[in-house]
Parts: structure tokens; sequence; C-alpha cells
């Protein structure tokens, strides 16, 4: 193996860390806000909300582990990432459906890292899904 091919993964995961760290902090963030609806007139924040927050908080971490654990090693494999971009990004889309888990900001951020390296016409579905699900996320942590 040459110098140039065995630097070629560590490039690819050397974009995974700001997106595992960006991602991390967006979806504790939107979780935060859900949690304890700064927005809403009747809100009222209790130890008990911030234990949900911690607990969800946990499982973000989780999360961002299996995540971006999975896109280390598919970018590890040579060739086009673009399927794993279109599998993130479709899981992200389902995943808004239990959008206080976190996990939607998780996924969406997989997809960006996959679609990043495979930047063809195919990843470009990634990185729409993508779009979609933080979209998604972003407007149920305001709205519930």
């Amino acid at each position: 193996m040459t110098t140039a091919a065995s630097a070629q993964p560590t490039a690819r995961r050397s974009r995974l860390v700001p997106v595992a760290v960006a991602s991390t902090v967006l979806a504790a963030v939107l979780t935060l806000i859900g949690t304890f609806e700064p927005f809403h007139s009747t809100s009222t924040s209790t130890t008990h909300d911030a234990r949900d927050w911690l607990v969800l908080l946990a499982f973000i971490v989780v999360g961002a582990v299996v995540v971006f654990g999975i896109s280390a090693r598919v970018l590890s494999r040579p060739g086009p990432h673009d399927t794993a971009a279109i599998v993130f990004g479709a899981m992200g889309v389902l995943s808004v459906a239990v959008f206080w888990t976190g996990l939607p900001s998780l996924l969406a951020g997989g997809a960006v890292v996959c679609a990043a390296d495979a930047r063809s016409a195919r990843s470009a579905i990634g990185l729409v899904l993508a779009a979609a699900t933080l979209l998604g996320a972003v407007v149920l942590a305001f709205t519930g």
C-alpha cells in the first residue's frame, strides 16, 4: 500500500470528527429546547426536566458513538459512499418521528459525512434527506 493510498482513509475520517461534534451539539441543544420549552408561556422547568434531559444526553452520546462509528467504518472502505449517505439520510427522515431522542441530527450528520466523501449525483439524495431531517428536527424542537 502506498503512502497516498493509506492517507486517503485518514483524510476521509478527518471530516468525521467536526461533523460528529457539530451533530452531537445540535442534538443536545435541540433536546434541551424541547425538554425545557422556553418558548411556551406555560412552561416550568423542574429538576425532573433536568433529569430527563440528562438521560437524553446520555442517549445522544451513545447514538453518536454508534452512528459515527459506523460512518468511520464505511469511510475506511474504498469506493463511493453514496449508498451509505442515502441510508443515513432515509433513517434520519424516519427518525424525525422520535425527534426528542436527538437521533435525527446524528443521522443527518452521518449522511453528510458519507455524501461529502462520495461527491456524486446520488450523494445529493443523501444531502437532501439530511436537510429535510434537520428541518423537521428543528421545527419539532420548537413546536413539540
